[in-house]
């Protein structure tokens, strides 16, 4: 895949874990960007994390969690080329 497809299809399956806990949580949606941070800047918790883990091994095959924690978008992008 290429690098900015994989770039869109990660951001797209990270917005869609974070409005699903914005729905609960908060109102506004945060940016997300290559150096967003999961926890921090995006206020993925444990459950939403899991959650994010789940689809992007659905979309993408692979499981990120598996040897690292990616602690920012980017580092799932890496992962994932």
């Amino acid at each position: 895949m290429e690098k900015k497809a994989l770039e869109q299809a990660v951001f797209s399956v990270v917005e869609t874990t974070v409005r699903n806990m914005d729905v609960i949580q908060r109102v506004n949606i945060p940016e997300i960007s290559l150096q967003a941070n999961l926890k921090q800047d995006l206020g993925l918790d444990s459950l939403s994390l899991a959650e994010l883990s789940v689809r992007l091994e659905n979309e993408f095959g692979v499981d990120v969690y598996e040897e690292n924690i990616p602690e920012t978008v980017g580092d799932i992008i890496k992962i994932l080329s």
